[in-house]
């Protein structure tokens, strides 16, 4: 019926993928050729695709009769992988690959608030030259077991259903277009086992079981080593093979093709490589280096590769705070006039021997200086580093003061506004307070309407974590969402990692990091620390003009 529609107003050249509402064709109008789609006209997926780098957009796009919606896409000689793999399979030497650089353009989507939650081999197009793009079409989720099944009927926001998506795809890769059962558990068994136990992360019927974003899936991606044997081989609509006892991780779902559901009980042995943003090589502006070798408000590419702070921070010892010779101080210049930063180096700190500064593309109407607490059990004014904040002061009375103990820099793993409750408790008789602030370092999409670090900064302001049986108030005294770009920071400026600042050495503040990252679900719930090699600001002075 569909084809019936599509005639209509186009020469079909041929149909390349259709369901009882759904169609592909390629097609010719003018005498130019085209990828039509055809969809209904209620489809959930009627919003438009970001322009980004790997996706096809459409180029013209109209109502048929029958309730019915054609957009033409551009046909400059590309294939889709369904019309290869209906006549033979990838190896799994060439499907990763191929993932990964599909990962890559989930990331810039999601990087702009969209996710598909479904990858089929009809979605994906190759060209003769090895260029790779996304369908950006109307289809949306299809009820299938290659789906992830919490996007099927609603709008896509999990940045997980995009896990899913992949590695369904990657297993169609190797297992062709077949529908066949006992085909594709044959494929399935003769997968190489770290294969099989790196799609089980992403498949996982609870999103939870899966990759928590894309970053860390490339990871696992990049870590795979595929064993013997290299190829597959190719598979047939109706090619038969035995039953093994075994079976796919897809479950059945009542409206789609069936499947046997039997639970594949295994080990994920999966080791993710953690990613260090900050090492020397990563792109931005990087961190700070040792004085007096430095443009006014600039940074260089690389932390120093000096010692770390080495303030005593054990909340139980008598901390001493380090001299002007030692203490770090970072300066961000969020006035708007270039050279603040700077004066501020050689005025209020310049007797302090290492100064970082930077520009800001915030613009703050207050000026602040976050003190950096080496006693947990104290406020400011009780700090052994008190003075030094008063020397740096000086004679700027605008400056107001803040303790501050964990430092949250926002990176674009933090791709949607899902919250685990139960690690964030209405305080009851918190005996400490960890103060917190919040910076946006690279995140430019919204969460929950609301600028990035300003959303964190309403989950978790005024909660409590328990800690070693311990109750400590979270209390957030700073939030910086710049222009959801923000240079302000003393370090590369666009994070994909979301990183946790504090002294290296404090407990409560590396466990307090591993609760809030598994309150904010799409991080990564290990805890990381401080980037290795990085001076530990002791003062972190924000500059702003009223």
């Amino acid at each position: 019926m569909l084809s019936e529609i599509l005639t209509g107003v186009c020469d079909l050249d041929r149909v390349v993928f259709e369901t009882d509402d759904y169609m592909l064709a390629r097609v010719e109008v003018d005498g130019k050729p085209f990828f039509a789609e055809v969809t209904p006209s209620e489809s959930p997926a009627s919003g438009k695709w970001p322009g980004t780098p790997g996706v096809l957009l459409p180029v013209n796009q109209r109502g048929l009769s029958a309730g019915h919606v054609l957009l033409l896409f551009p046909d400059s000689g590309e294939e889709f992988l369904w019309e290869r793999l209906r006549f033979e399979t990838l190896s799994v030497e060439d499907a990763v690959p191929l993932c990964l650089t599909i990962t890559d353009i989930l990331r810039g989507l999601q990087a702009k608030g969209k996710y598909t939650g479904y990858l089929g081999p009809e979605c994906v197009l190759v060209s003769r030259g090895g260029t790779v793009q996304i369908l950006g079409g109307r289809r949306g989720v299809p009820d299938d077991p290659f789906a992830a099944p919490e996007a099927i009927g609603g709008p896509v926001s999990d940045p997980r259903s995009d896990v899913f998506a992949l590695g369904s795809l990657i297993f169609r890769l190797v297992a062709g277009t077949t529908r066949d059962r006992d085909t594709q558990i044959r494929v399935w068994n003769g997968l190489p086992d770290s294969l099989r136990q790196l799609i089980h992360r992403m498949v996982g019927e609870n999103p939870g079981d899966r990759f928590p974003n894309l970053s860390e899936l490339r990871k696992g991606l990049e870590g795979f080593h595929s064993e013997p044997p290299a190829r597959i081989g190719e598979v047939t609509e109706d090619e038969p093979a035995p039953f093994t006892g075994q079976d796919t991780p897809w479950r059945r779902r009542s409206t789609v093709t069936l499947y046997l559901v039997v639970a594949l009980v295994a080990a994920v042995v999966a080791v993710l490589l953690l990613f260090d943003p900050f090492g020397p090589g990563s792109s931005g502006t990087g961190g700070p280096v040792p004085p007096p070798v430095e443009p006014p408000d600039t940074v260089s590419t690389e932390w120093s590769d000096q010692s770390p702070d080495t303030a005593a921070v054990d909340t139980m010892a008598a901390p001493v705070l380090p001299d002007v010779d030692t203490a770090v101080v970072w300066v961000s210049n969020c006035t708007g006039t270039s050279g603040e930063a700077m004066n501020f180096r050689t005025g209020p700190a310049a007797g302090f021997s290492y100064v970082y500064t930077t520009t800001g593309t915030t613009r703050r109407t207050t000026s602040v200086i976050l003190c950096r607490r080496t006693d947990m059990g104290s406020g400011l004014t009780g700090q052994p580093g008190w003075q030094l904040a008063l020397l740096l002061v000086g004679s700027d009375t605008t400056l107001v003061a803040y303790p501050v103990d964990l430092t949250i820099l926002l990176g674009t793993d933090l791709y949607y506004d899902g919250v685990n409750r139960e690690y964030l408790r209405e305080p009851a008789a918190p005996a400490g307070t960890l103060y917190v602030d919040v910076a946006n370092n690279g995140i430019q999409y919204t969460l929950g309407g609301l600028g990035a670090a300003t959303w964190v900064a309403s989950v978790i302001d005024g909660r409590s974590l328990i800690i070693d049986g311990t109750e400590w108030l979270v209390s957030v005294v700073d939030t910086r969402d710049g222009d959801r770009l923000s240079e302000e920071l003393g370090i590369p400026e666009l994070l994909e990692t979301t990183t946790f600042i504090y002294r290296p050495e404090s407990d409560v503040c590396s466990q307090a990091e591993e609760q809030l990252r598994r309150a904010l679900q799409a991080l990564p719930a290990e805890p990381a620390g401080p980037p290795g090699g990085l001076r530990v600001p002791d003062f972190w002075v924000l500059l702003g003009s009223p």
